[in-house]
């Protein structure tokens, strides 16, 4: 899993997280998974 989600960031909400793609060619954000950082 560690090279699935090259070119992606992560916000951290407590106690989640939510991982994100942005398309800069685009000027767009696509939200790939919202999840408890326990439960990854």
């Amino acid at each position: 899993m560690k090279y699935s989600r090259i070119n992606t960031g992560e916000v951290y909400i407590p106690p989640y997280r939510l991982s994100h793609l942005f398309l800069k060619n685009e000027d767009k954000t696509i939200m790939l998974e919202f999840y408890h950082k326990d439960e990854q």
